[in-house]
Order: structure tokens, then sequence, then C-alpha cells
């Protein structure tokens, strides 16, 4: 349906996850559905990373990205 391949190397991955969080706040299992196989481990990892470095956060089950 148009999905796209979840990216193999994780600064890809980073980029792809924050481009759909540029869109607007989604949870985790919206994000991992826009690529094939639905990453969601994956994706739950960057969403991690991103929130330990400051560039997302979670309010209840929906992510988003935080203004620098």
């Amino acid at each position: 349906k148009g999905k796209t391949p979840w990216p193999k190397h994780l600064p890809q991955q980073v980029e792809a996850v924050r481009e759909l969080l540029a869109i607007g706040p989604q949870t985790t299992d919206t994000l991992a559905g826009h690529f094939k196989r639905k990453p969601e481990k994956g994706v739950s990892q960057v969403l991690a990373a991103l929130e330990m470095l400051g560039h997302a956060s979670q309010q209840n089950e929906f992510w988003e990205l935080i203004a620098n």
C-alpha cells in the first residue's frame, strides 16, 4: 500500500521517525504502521533515543517532537 521498508541503519531510522513526527503526534503503533512488517521494536528504540536526547516526548500514548 505504499509502505516503505524500515531503514537498515540507525541514522536513517531516526530521520524516518522524525519526519513522521513532524506531521504531528502519533503512537508507536501508528509510526510502525507506516513501514513494511511494522517494526515496533525498532521504532520504540528510536523513540527512546530521541526522548533521552530531548528531541521527543510522550503524552499518554502519543509521541511528539520537541521544538528546539
